[in-house]
């Protein structure tokens, strides 16, 4: 090989594709963690309260319909700070209620022995699989959701809307992945999106589902009324 094919053309394609393996190696890692709570993560133990505030403009949610004399919406949350795993945003930013300007990840586990949640990073070897991450944001959620006043699989969503019905299955019995599986739900007309572990999905879902928004109602400080949505 000529010294000058190899200075000229093979050796900056050799040093191009070494960034390349270095940034992919770089940014595997924080994808895993967005994604997977336990990966590479080591959230706070501490039991101290910390305050959430979630804002909504209502005049600008169209999906809300009117409310004369009432502009803004608001949803206070004090959590141990060992339950927050990810925050999004700025708390108390202001959000028109479709876009998140402001969310939170919860990360607990339920004890079946107490039937209670608890900070999932107070647990000493726990299977990841075990816990449900929780989303709580400045948003409402859709009327008809509302209405259901239920939870709903992600399986189920399409079917719900009147969308024709997907044909892949979010969480096949069939696989063993993901070991969560989302589900949508609401607080009294605010959003609330669940990955919940597998064994539950696949079973009394709706039953763990209840026990997650008696824990966000256990842990609610303030939170403003929807009469017009039957709240």
């Amino acid at each position: 090989m000529r010294p000058g094919f190899f200075n000229f053309i093979v050796l900056p394609c050799l040093l191009a594709l070494a960034a390349a393996v270095l940034l992919f190696s770089m940014s595997v890692p924080r994808t895993l963690r967005s994604i997977i709570p336990s990966i590479g993560f080591s959230p706070s133990t501490s039991m101290e309260p910390y305050d959430l505030d979630f804002k909504i403009d209502l005049d600008a949610d169209t999906r809300t319909g009117s409310f004369p004399g009432r502009r803004l919406a608001e949803w206070r949350v004090r959590v141990p700070r060992a339950f927050v795993l990810r925050q999004v945003g700025e708390n108390g930013k202001l959000g028109d209620g479709k876009n998140m300007k402001f969310s939170v990840g919860l990360y607990a586990m339920l004890d079946t022995a107490t039937q209670q949640f608890v900070p999932a990073s107070t647990i000493a070897n726990k299977n990841p699989a075990d816990g449900v991450f929780i989303t709580l944001s400045n948003r409402l959620v859709h009327k008809k959701l509302i209405d259901a006043k239920r939870c709903l699989r992600a399986d189920d969503a399409d079917g719900f809307y009147g969308n024709p019905h997907r044909t892949e299955l979010v969480c096949d019995p069939n696989r063993l992945y993901p070991p969560q599986c989302l589900v949508y739900a609401q607080y009294q007309g605010w959003a609330v999106r669940m990955q919940i572990p597998r064994k539950y999905y696949l079973g009394e879902y709706q039953n763990y589902c209840t026990k997650a928004l008696d824990f966000i109602g256990k842990h609610t400080v303030q939170i403003s009324k929807f009469p017009d949505l039957g709240f």
